[in-house]
């Protein structure tokens, strides 16, 4: 496609028969401390998005010339539970699931682990509105490990949430409110998503900058300033009802 697109100094080459950017996006002018990530879908190897952004500070929004991206999630009942019209949770899936799901480091603290994850994974599978997104695919392609392929065949059946404009914004501002590491395909991403998309949940073995209570309140703060909704942020064993510390 030779159209290309910009928003908010964005600047995308394409997009899909489904609305979905394509090509290279990036945050005009870069810098020297620009941040680049890249996230493959799996299914269309020739779709291939490129992040960058700039630093330090995010740009000013400029009218519109052209975009067109997956719409956000309308704030409407999500999908039903079963015939009596329950509204089904729903949860983000972030990488360090499938990965835990496959561990197999023999050490008693791997072991648990991957035992809670499993566990919650049954339990929620069928009950529970399990999404993931593009950025997760990604990041378990370019892992190297032995489970790599077990992994993205346990999410490969998940719903993948959009990437938009909006979404790019939202990364943009946790980086710059220090609410995430400054990787825009990391970590931000992921709550970006679990945010703009409404998610109950965003569930992670990543208790070091997301499911880390001592980020909570920054997180709500910033969340809350940009109108967004705010995700718990848990492990599979916190919603097993259980806490590390107790097993």
């Amino acid at each position: 496609m030779q159209t290309a697109y910009e928003v908010n100094g964005w600047i995308a080459e394409g997009v899909d028969s489904a609305g979905r950017i394509i090509g290279v996006l990036e945050l005009l002018p870069p810098s020297s401390t620009e941040a680049l990530a890249t996230a493959d879908a799996r299914s269309s190897p020739s779709t291939r998005l490129t992040l960058r952004l700039a630093d330090p500070a995010p740009r000013r929004s400029r009218v519109c010339r052209r975009v067109e991206s997956v719409p956000a999630e309308p704030e409407r009942g999500r999908r039903s539970a079963s015939t009596l019209g329950v509204v089904a949770t729903r949860v983000y899936i972030e990488t360090s699931i499938p990965s835990f799901f496959f561990e197999e480091r023999p050490e008693p603290d791997m072991v648990a682990r991957r035992t809670w994850t499993r566990d919650w994974w049954t339990a929620a599978t069928g009950t529970t509105e399990l999404v993931t997104s593009i950025a997760v695919i990604e990041e378990l392609e370019r892992g190297e490990f032995a489970a790599r392929e077990s992994c993205l065949e346990l999410v490969a059946g998940l719903a993948q949430l959009g990437i938009d404009q909006a979404v790019l914004e939202i990364v943009q501002a946790y980086i710059h409110h220090r609410v995430m590491p400054a990787d825009p395909a990391g970590d931000a991403l992921h709550l970006a998503l679990a945010s703009y998309h409404r998610c109950d949940f965003l569930v992670t073995w990543n208790c070091r900058h997301i499911a880390n209570a001592n980020k909570f309140g920054h997180i709500r703060r910033v969340n809350t300033l940009l109108g967004l909704y705010n995700p718990s942020l848990v492990t599979p064993l916190e919603l097993l009802g259980g806490t590390e510390d107790a097993e």
